[in-house]
């Protein structure tokens, strides 16, 4: 216990000898982490987009006026045979009928009396990611399907997102590496600097035979508090932007929706793992020199 106060203790001293150095690194950290909060939502959001019927990623595929169901496994045999087609799911007219009323509120002038028989039967199909830029080629083998007659899909901001999810989550994978050394690298210098600005104590402890453990493990909890508390700050403003773009842009509403107990321990590891093996680093370049 007593060398836990102790620590706490040295820990304090450091931060109030270079208190604007000691904000100037969480404000990075926050910063960096809130990047990295930001990328992993995105990608989400592209994952949910690919996900979501009648998008760039999916579309709906009618059955033709006349044809018996006794026909649809035929249809569905053949959706099986395109490469390009990752999963489908028939939707009878009466099903399709309910969400038309789910959608629009079953009180709709639109839905309230209609009769589900005029409908058409479908097929909600998804496509695979490397087709999802491509819809009017997919949709011209689908179309040329025995029985199917009207093919159509969805274009615009869900739809750019549902087709570039590969390059975001290259671009998320970049920046998060990015994101890692930059801090990495601001923690390494903050703390090769509070060390450096007491040289003369740690030569004392050193004197009096103090084990190198006990003399930078102040430094290196320094780093884990500047990466953890950074990341906490990134996640709370990450998220901030979050719910003020679902505002702004309410079709996001679904896709913003994150795991946030999973994206915190994501973010909140990233900035702790930065700011561990970063003072770690910078304590054992110390201890070498």
């Amino acid at each position: 216990m007593t060398r836990v106060l102790t620590v706490i203790r040295l820990i304090g001293r450091g931060v109030r000898s270079h208190p604007l150095g000691s904000l100037l690194t969480l404000g990075a950290c926050s910063f960096a982490s809130c990047l990295f909060a930001l990328a992993l939502l995105a990608v989400g959001a592209a994952e949910k987009a690919a996900s979501l019927p009648v998008s760039s990623g999916s579309m709906v595929a009618y059955v033709k006026e006349g044809v018996p169901r006794t026909r649809v496994p035929e249809m569905e045999k053949a959706l099986r045979s395109l490469p390009q087609v990752r999963s489908f799911t028939f939707v009878p007219r009466e099903k399709g009928l309910e969400k038309m009323r789910s959608w629009l509120g079953r009180k709709s002038p639109l839905v309230e009396d209609v009769d589900p028989e005029i409908l058409p039967d479908a097929f909600e199909i998804t496509l695979g990611r490397e087709y999802a830029h491509r819809p009017e080629d997919v949709s011209r083998a689908v179309a040329a399907i025995p029985g199917i007659g009207d093919v159509r899909w969805r274009k615009g901001l869900i739809a750019v997102l549902a087709s570039s999810y590969d390059d975001i989550a290259a671009a998320a994978l970049a920046l998060g590496a990015s994101l890692g050394l930059t801090l990495g690298l601001v923690v390494f210098l903050s703390i090769r600097t509070s060390i450096a600005s007491r040289s003369q104590e740690v030569a004392v402890m050193r004197t009096l035979g103090a084990p190198g453990s006990f003399i930078f493990a102040p430094y290196v909890v320094e780093g884990a508090l500047y990466g953890a508390l950074g990341a906490a700050a990134g996640l709370g403003a990450a998220l901030a932007l979050a719910g003020a773009a679902v505002v702004r842009f309410p079709v996001l509403g679904h896709l913003l929706e994150p795991d946030v107990y999973r994206l915190a321990l994501a973010v909140i590891l990233f900035g702790f793992a930065c700011g561990v093996s970063s003072a770690a680093l910078a304590a054992s370049r110390s201890g070498n020199g």
